[in-house]
C-alpha cells in the first residue's frame, strides 16, 4: 500500500521558498485550511468592556479572540493546561485586563492580562455539567458568581482564593444568573417547581421566590436591561412542533413577571441580549426564524424571517452591539448582522464536517477525502471530496454516509456507500464526475459505527471488509468471493486491511474481545490469525513498510489508552514501541515518509500526534495546534504533510511538524549502551559507552508495555556497568530504555 500512494513531490522541491515566504509564514509549523476553527463548537461570545476585541469559547477547549468585528480569530488552546476535552460553556470580562470563563468538570480559569494566559482557579472534578449551560456574573474584578454546575451556586470574593459554595434545591438545575441591582439578583433554570432563586444580600444566600407563570416550562437566560425592567426566556416542550417559546417581563425589579410573548412552533430558546436599553434580541431554535427581536424595551417581540442558523446548526450565544450582530455556534460557525444589512454573512468555513474516515493523495496535486457525519433529526451526512491544488481547496464528488473509498490513480477510484438497499459499490474512471454501480453486498447494520474497509491493489485486485466479512476481487470488482470469516462473534470486526501485493494481504480488528492480525502469503488461499494477548484491545490500524517491518496500532476499547507494536519479520512476532509520552492517546492511523520517519495520529486528553525518526522504535509527541482527534495523516516527502480529523480539521505542515527544519527536537534512537549477556537466564549487565550528561534513567518492559523494573543511577559511569535481575520474570522479549538527558536508547533482551 505504500508502494501504491508514495511519491517523491517534485512540486515541493520547486515552489517551497514560494510557499513558505509568501502563504505560509516561516515560524508557523501547522497552517489550518480553514482559517477558523470549524472543528469546535462554541458556545458564549462576548465584546470585552473598553475595547472593540471579541471573545468567544467552546468545546476543544477553545478560546478565540478578534479585534475586526470578527473577520479573523486568533486562537488559544488548552488554556491553563486544561485537557483537549474540557468545552467553554461561558466568558465573561469585567474590563479590559480581568476576565473569567467556566468549562465542564468543573473548571474555572482566570485571566488579569487580557486574555495572554490563564490560570486554572477552580477544579473539582466531581461537578459535572447538569444544566444547558453555565453562566458568570462579575461584580467587580474579583468577584464572580457561577451557576449551573450541577445545582452548585459559586461565589468568590478574592479572585477565585476562595470560594463559598451553595447548592440549589432539589430538582433545580441553574441556567443563568443576573442581578436588578448591586444587592438583588435571580438565578433561573431548570425546576419541577414553579419557583426561581432570588438575594438581596449580594449573593451571600439565595430564597426560593415564587414563579407560577412557568407551568413547566424551562427558563433559559435572565438579563435585566435596568433595575426594574428585566426579561426572561423560557420554552416549553410540545413535541412535534409544538414546542413554545415564552418571554416574560418584569417592571418592578423582578418582583412580579408577565408574558408578553408566546411563540409555538420553535424547538429551543436561548439567550437574551440587549444593545441599548430598547433595543434587543433573543436567539430562538426553528425551521424559519432565528431570532425575536424587540424595539420598546421588551413589551413586544416579533421574529425574523431568516433562518441563518437553522436546525442543525444552532447558534448558541450571540452578542448584540451597536453596529453589528455576532452569532456563533455548532461546528464553529460565525455569522455577522450589521445593522443595516438584510441578512446574516458567513464568517466561518462551514463546508464539510464530521469524521474524517479516508484521506490519500494519488498524485502531487490531486487527492481524495472523506467526511461522516450524523446530523440532527436522523439526518446523515457525508461527503467524499477531492482536491486538485495539493488539498488547499475541496468539492464533493459523491454523497455517502458510513461508506469508504480507495483511487489507484487520478482519475480510477471505487467508492461504498451504504444505503437502505444495502451496501453498495461504485466506480469511477474521471475521477469521480461520474460513478457506475458495480455490485450490492447486501443489507449491512454497522453497529456502533463500526468501519468499512476498501483497498485496491490495481484496476483488478480489491478487498473489501465490514464487520467480520471480507471478500476479494480479481476482475476490478464485478465479482467477489469470501476471503476469510472472522469468529463471527457479536463483538468481530475488521478494521483494516493492508494489501501488500497479489500474494501478500495483511488484515486486523477484534476478535474474541482481542486484538487480531490475519496474514496470507498466498493471495488468501491459506491464513494465519494471531491473537494478541491483550484483552478488550482493538487492532485499530494495520500498517506495513515493506514486507517485512509493520506496525499494529492497538487500543484498549472505549478508552484513550493506545500501543504501537512493531513487528521486522512479517508478523511472526510483535513487540511495544516505546512512546515517550506520559499523556495517554488512542491511535487511529499511521504513515512513514521514509523508511525511518513516520508519524501517528489519534486522540487524547492531550497528545494528537507523534513522530519517529528512528524506523518506529521510538515516539515522540508533536506539538500540533489542535485538540480536536486526528484520524489520518498523509506526507508526500519528511517535511510536507497533511492531518485529517474531527469536524472537518485539516492542517498542513512544510516542516515535518516541527519547529522549523533546521531544528528537530527528536534524537534518533543512538546506541549508547550494551546488555549482555543476552540472551540471559537471569541476571544482565548495562554497560555504558558515553559519559552521562544527567542522571540516568532505567526501564525494563516486558511485551504488553508493563515497567517491570524501573531505577535511577547518578553515578554511572563510575561504576561502569549495572546489574538487573530478571529471575523469576516469564521467558519471552524484553525491552531495557535508557534515557539519558534528552536521549534515549532502547534494546530488546531475550530472556531464557
Amino acid at each position: 500500500m505504500l508502494m501504491k500512494k508514495s511519491f517523491t513531490i517534485v512540486l515541493f522541491l520547486v515552489f517551497s521558498f514560494f510557499f513558505l515566504t509568501n502563504i505560509f509564514p516561516q515560524d508557523d509549523v501547522w497552517n489550518r485550511i480553514q482559517p477558523t476553527p470549524q472543528e469546535h463548537s462554541l458556545f458564549c461570545v462576548r465584546q470585552i468592556p473598553g475595547t472593540e476585541k471579541m471573545v468567544a469559547v467552546g468545546s476543544g477547549s477553545t478560546i478565540m479572540y478578534s479585534d475586526d468585528e470578527g473577520e479573523s480569530w486568533d486562537i488559544t488552546l488548552n488554556p491553563a493546561g486544561l485537557p483537549n476535552n474540557t468545552w467553554f460553556m461561558s466568558v465573561s470580562f469585567f474590563d479590559e485586563m480581568n476576565g473569567w470563563a467556566a468549562a465542564n468538570y468543573g473548571r474555572v480559569i482566570r485571566t488579569t492580562d487580557g486574555g495572554e494566559s490563564w490560570e486554572l482557579i477552580y477544579d473539582n472534578l466531581n461537578d459535572t455539567l447538569k444544566a444547558d449551560r453555565l453562566d458568570i456574573y462579575l461584580s467587580d474584578a474579583e468577584t464572580a458568581i457561577i451557576v449551573g454546575y450541577n445545582r452548585l451556586i459559586l461565589k468568590t470574593e478574592d479572585g477565585g482564593e476562595s470560594w463559598a459554595t451553595s447548592i440549589s434545591p432539589p430538582g433545580f438545575f441553574p441556567n443563568s444568573i443576573d442581578f436588578a441591582s448591586s444587592d438583588t439578583g435571580y438565578i433561573v433554570g431548570k425546576t419541577d417547581t414553579a419557583i426561581i432563586l432570588k438575594t438581596i444580600d449580594k449573593g451571600e444566600s439565595w430564597l426560593m421566590h415564587p414563579f407560577n407563570k412557568m407551568s413547566g416550562s424551562m427558563l433559559f437566560d435572565i438579563c435585566f436591561i435596568s433595575d426594574v425592567n428585566g426579561i426572561i426566556s423560557a420554552y416549553k416542550y410540545g413535541g412535534d412542533q409544538g414546542d413554545t417559546t415564552f418571554v416574560y417581563k418584569t417592571n418592578d425589579g423582578g418582583k412580579s413577571w408577565d408574558i408578553v410573548c408566546k411563540k409555538t412552533g420553535t424547538r429551543k430558546v436561548g439567550e437574551i441580549s440587549f444593545k441599548d436599553e430598547m433595543h434587543g434580541a433573543i436567539r430562538i431554535t426553528s425551521w424559519v426564524h432565528s431570532f425575536l427581536y424587540t424595539n420598546d424595551g421588551g413589551e413586544s417581540w416579533e421574529p425574523d424571517n431568516d433562518d441563518f442558523f437553522y436546525n442543525y446548526t444552532p447558534c448558541y450565544s450571540f452578542f448584540y452591539g451597536q453596529q453589528f450582530m455576532i452569532g456563533v455556534g455548532s461546528h464553529g460557525l460565525i455569522g455577522r448582522l450589521y445593522t443595516d444589512a438584510e441578512e446574516w454573512e458567513r464568517l466561518s468555513e462551514h463546508t464539510y464536517f464530521g469524521i474524517c474516515r479516508n484521506a490519500l493523495f494519488t498524485s502531487e496535486q490531486i487527492a481524495y477525502t472523506l467526511f461522516t457525519s450524523s446530523g440532527g433529526g436522523g439526518v446523515n451526512n457525508g461527503n467524499l471530496l477531492k482536491s486538485t491544488d495539493v488539498g488547499h481547496s475541496w468539492n464533493s464528488v459523491l454523497n455517502t454516509y458510513m461508506g469508504n473509498f480507495d483511487f489507484i490513480n487520478d482519475n480510477e477510484g471505487f467508492a461504498l456507500k451504504n444505503e437502505w438497499e444495502g451496501l453498495q459499490l461504485y466506480k469511477t474512471v474521471n475521477g469521480g464526475t461520474y460513478w457506475s454501480f458495480l455490485t450490492n453486498f447486501g443489507e449491512v447494520d454497522l453497529w456502533d459505527d463500526q468501519p468499512i474497509i476498501i483497498t485496491f491493489l490495481d484496476s483488478l485486485n480489491g478487498i473489501v471488509a465490514f464487520l467480520e466479512n471480507s471478500f476479494i476481487t480479481n476482475d476490478g470488482g464485478n465479482s467477489w468471493q469470501t476471503l476469510f470469516i472472522l469468529q463471527a462473534g457479536w463483538d468481530d470486526a475488521y478494521h483494516s486491511v493492508d494489501y501488500l501485493s497479489e500474494d501478500t494481504i495483511f488484515l486486523s480488528g477484534f476478535g474474541d474481545a482481542h486484538p487480531i492480525f490475519i496474514k496470507s502469503f498466498d493471495g488468501g488461499q491459506t491464513f494465519d490469525v494471531d491473537t494478541l494477548d491483550l484483552y478488550g484491545h482493538i487492532a485499530e490500524k494495520v500498517y506495513f513498510v515493506d514486507h517485512s517491518t509493520g506496525f499494529l496500532l492497538v487500543n484498549k476499547y472505549e478508552t484513550n489508552l493506545g500501543f504501537i507494536y512493531k513487528t521486522s519479520d512479517a508478523g511472526a512476532s510483535w513487540y511495544p514501541a516505546l512512546i515517550n509520552d506520559t499523556n495517554y492517546s488512542s491511535y487511529k492511523n499511521i504513515f512513514f515518509a521514509t523508511k525511518d520517519i513516520g508519524y501517528v495520529v489519534g486522540s487524547g486528553n492531550n497528545t494528537t500526534m507523534l513522530k519517529t525518526l528512528d524506523g518506529g522504535e521510538s515516539w515522540n509527541p508533536i506539538d500540533i495546534p489542535c485538540s480536536s482527534g486526528l484520524s489520518q495523516v498523509y506526507f508526500h516527502d519528511e517535511w510536507h504533510g497533511f492531518v485529517f480529523g474531527s469536524g472537518g480539521i485539516i492542517m498542513e505542515t512544510f516542516t515535518g511538524g516541527v519547529v522549523s527544519m533546521e531544528e528537530n527536537p527528536f534524537v534518533v534512537n543512538s546506541h549508547f549502551f550494551d546488555v549482555s549477556p543476552n540472551p540471559s537466564k537471569d541476571i544482565i549487565k548495562i554497560e555504558l559507552y558515553e559519559t552521562p550528561d544527567n542522571k540516568l534513567i532505567i526501564e525494563v518492559y516486558n511485551l504488553n508495555s508493563d515497567c517491570i523494573y524501573k531505577g535511577t543511577e547518578a553515578n554511572f559511569s563510575a561504576r561502569n556497568s549495572l546489574s538487573i535481575n530478571l529471575t523469576g520474570y516469564a521467558t519471552g522479549l524484553y525491552f531495557c530504555r535508557i534515557t539519558n538527558g534528552n536521549k534515549v536508547c532502547t534494546k530488546k533482551i531475550i530472556k531464557l
